[in-house]
């Protein structure tokens, strides 16, 4: 009955895909979304943890929308909300723990993708192994305002006049609460917040001897600086009366990780009171962080435990696991367009390939339709395969393996490109690719294959997983000789 129940489900969402006959194998590979980005990506089995965050994002949102209006002065106490003197916060706490390649980013973009749709403001930190935290923090501001200035310079009238507001309190907050010099410091390494403040930008310089090396850098009273220009600025971002997202994806890989929990611990005990002198507003703040399970984190946790006990934010940890047979049959079925009985063994087979991780499955189906082993027929308008091949054939369910293969079948001009790109992380500028010569109609091609991305000026990887495992093809020998060069030509 519930396999029924699906398959009515599917022909009333996608009745093309469904109802009518499919003679266009173009078309079919467009529907499985196995080779082209799309904005949205459906997720299957995750339908608890969804619930979870987007209750979440429903508990704040109505905080914000409802206790505008609470009076000075007035102290609002329960369990799991923190408020301050004047101001009337909310502020939760969720943590999403998984292996890798189960998913956890995919939820994080889906709830970033609400949030955004519902005017939130949103503030994305992801993590990689060659980035300090503080860098991924100015990157993650030096975008958030990227987008505002986008916004503001095209679609003002749409954006109406809360929300201006909103930003205007926001910005207002930055402006009283940091000295001149700060904010120099602050528009050396956030560009386009220098674009919020034209004026403030063209004012005296920092002196030299407080250059971005200062801001990266980690001794004594830098360490200190630097932390209290990024607590004004996430104050600010909490002080606009308007509900905030603040992801913190990958944290697996943030050095100096003590640094790190010291922010977020200080980060969840602000006290959000307005310097504009608007008392009040009701703050509400979404903090979501997500790092690896299987990597070490006996600190992280520590600090997760602490700020539960101390009851000043609600905390909820979820982890997120392997993928149900059940599901996978429904991922094929969506992807292939076909009824749902007819992928039950394929999903027995994908499911003891890829141990039911998510991104271990999209690899796999790659991996067949590419060899041909799974294959659009015109004769029976329909996706065909035989399941004593493919187990036959793809004995091995490494993701490693499954990605090396693939990579070393790339033209070698995209496998020598994108192994320099890995060079500098899960992502980077395009500027800094243009000066490496590096061609357009390559990074095309590397975006077309599904490797990397492009948002705006940033093209990023698609999954850090893509990025480690071409980082690693390069010989450790040669790692050290490719960063000089690259470091030399930048320089030239």
């Amino acid at each position: 009955l519930d396999d029924a129940l699906w398959d009515l489900t599917q022909m009333t969402s996608y009745p093309r895909s469904f109802l009518f006959d499919r003679t266009c194998p173009l078309q079919a590979m467009v529907d499985t979304r196995l080779f082209t980005d799309t904005e949205e990506e459906i997720l299957f089995g995750r339908e608890r943890e969804m619930a979870v965050l987007l209750k979440a994002k429903k508990r704040i949102a109505d905080h914000v929308l409802t206790e505008t209006n609470v009076p000075p002065g007035k102290v609002k106490c329960e369990k799991g909300l923190a408020f301050a003197q004047e101001i009337n916060v909310r502020q939760e706490l969720i943590v999403l723990t998984g292996y890798a390649g189960s998913g956890k980013s995919c939820m994080l973009q889906s709830l970033i993708h609400a949030c955004n749709k519902d005017g939130w403001f949103v503030l994305r930190c992801k993590y990689d192994k060659h980035s300090a935290p503080f860098q991924v923090l100015s990157r993650a501001f030096d975008d958030f305002f990227g987008m505002w200035v986008s916004k503001i310079n095209e679609d003002r009238a749409y954006l109406g006049p809360a929300t201006m507001q909103s930003f205007k309190r926001l910005c207002d907050s930055i402006k009283f609460s940091i000295d001149e010099e700060g904010l120099q410091l602050l528009f050396r390494n956030i560009p386009n917040l220098a674009k919020i403040f034209p004026q403030a930008a063209t004012a005296s310089e920092v002196p030299n001897h407080d250059q971005d090396s200062s801001f990266i850098g980690s001794v004594g009273t830098q360490i200190a600086r630097r932390m209290n220009l990024f607590h004004v600025l996430f104050k600010s971002l909490c002080s606009s009366g308007r509900p905030a997202l603040v992801i913190h994806d990958d944290l697996h890989w943030a050095k100096s990780l003590e640094g790190m929990r010291e922010f977020l611990v200080n980060y969840v005990n602000i006290a959000c009171g307005d310097p504009c002198g608007d008392q009040i507003a009701s703050h509400g703040v979404l903090l979501v962080g997500a790092f690896r399970s299987n990597e070490k984190n006996d600190g992280f946790i520590k600090t997760v435990n602490s700020i539960e006990q101390s009851e000043k934010a609600k905390v909820t940890k979820l982890a997120i696991g392997e993928l149900a047979q059940d599901d996978i049959g429904k991922l094929l079925s969506t992807k292939l367009c076909l009824p749902i009985r007819y992928t039950k063994k394929l999903a027995e087979l994908v499911s003891s390939k890829s141990g039911g991780n998510p991104f271990f499955i999209v690899q796999f189906l790659k991996s067949i339709v590419e060899n041909r082993m799974l294959e659009f027929s015109i004769n029976e308008k329909r996706w065909m395969w035989d399941c004593d091949v493919i187990d036959m054939k793809m004995i091995s369910d490494e993701v490693a393996q499954l990605l090396t293969t693939r990579f070393n079948q790339l033209p070698l001009p995209l496998i020598q490109t994108v192994k320099i790109v890995s060079c500098f992380g899960s992502q980077v500028e395009e500027s800094m690719l243009g000066l490496l010569n590096l061609g357009a109609d390559v990074l095309r091609m590397a975006i077309n294959e599904g490797l990397m991305e492009k948002a705006g000026p940033i093209y990023q990887f698609t999954h850090d997983l893509i990025q480690q495992t071409i980082y690693d093809l390069i010989p450790l020998e040669n790692r050290k000789i490719l960063h000089r060069s690259i470091g030399r030509s930048l320089l030239q």
